[in-house]
């Protein structure tokens, strides 16, 4: 029997050493774009997979980046009951990695992937509630690339000290760059809502004939309105606090805005 505990011991050590160490960050190359080809999944037995919208944001503009420059990306995840939260995020073009990143936060975040991607440290996986965010710096490459898309990849583990049984979500944000989206932006000029944080009513002013919808932060359609006039109201009572993201669609342009609601 002494012989048997020590030999269960002996594997679970591995494992232990394992969890411990996806804890403290991403390994790399699991940020499910193109070029890693991998996820989560690679290192936890899930295939529980969900893509979701709107996790990755930035202050980039809409008519897009400037060869040269330097925006924030803001990488955030939402998971009920979630004790662990962990991810990473890398920026690509069509064929290579693209940009640099400059860590905001040494604390909760560190580099990854010969420091071509980002990912969280083990004072940067504890939830608030049941959110986690996390910030940092891109700066684009100073000859454009054309389009480039920021891919992400959660872990939302369930603190079970394990690899089983964690929610794996993957999201992507693309962006053109300058000189793409004019008609974008032009729109984007011509849509407001307020007031931005929300308790009771948001007030939105939108073109003649537009069309809305509103999906919270794991991409879910919560409310949608056609061939709306000039000004609209938003009823958000009822709706969870949190994020909130409001798609504008006029003449074949569209823009999205991000909304708060609060108690």
């Amino acid at each position: 029997m002494k012989t048997l505990y020590k030999l269960l011991t002996v594997l679970a050590i591995p494992s232990i050493l394992l969890l411990y160490s996806y804890s403290a960050g991403s390994p790399g190359s699991r940020t499910n774009s193109p070029i890693d080809g991998e996820n989560c999944t690679k290192c936890h037995s899930t295939n529980d997979v969900e893509p979701v919208d709107f996790w990755i944001t930035s202050n980039i503009p809409f008519q897009g980046y400037t060869p040269g420059e330097t925006y924030t990306i803001t990488a955030t995840g939402v998971h009920e009951g979630v004790i662990k939260f962990g991810f990473e995020l890398t920026a690509e073009n069509d064929s290579e990695k693209v940009g640099t990143f400059t860590l905001i936060d040494e604390e909760r975040t560190k580099f990854t992937n010969n420091d071509m991607a980002v990912t969280h440290t083990s004072d940067g996986n504890t939830p608030d509630g049941d959110v986690n965010s996390w910030q940092m710096d891109w700066t684009a490459p100073e000859d454009g690339v054309g389009e480039i898309t920021f891919y992400a990849a959660f872990n939302a583990a369930n603190g079970d000290l394990d690899t089983t049984g964690d929610q794996i979500y993957t999201s992507s944000l693309s962006v053109p760059q300058f000189g793409v989206g004019v008609g974008e932006n032009a729109l984007s000029e011509k849509v407001t809502l307020y007031p931005n944080p929300a308790t009771y009513y948001v007030n939105m002013n939108v073109p003649e004939h537009s069309s809305i919808q509103v999906m919270n932060s794991m991409g879910q359609k919560v409310f949608e309105l056609d061939d709306v006039s000039n000004t609209a109201k938003l009823n958000v009572s009822n709706f969870d606090n949190g994020i909130y993201f409001v798609r504008v669609n006029h003449e074949g342009l569209s823009t999205t805005k991000r909304i708060l609601k609060t108690n």
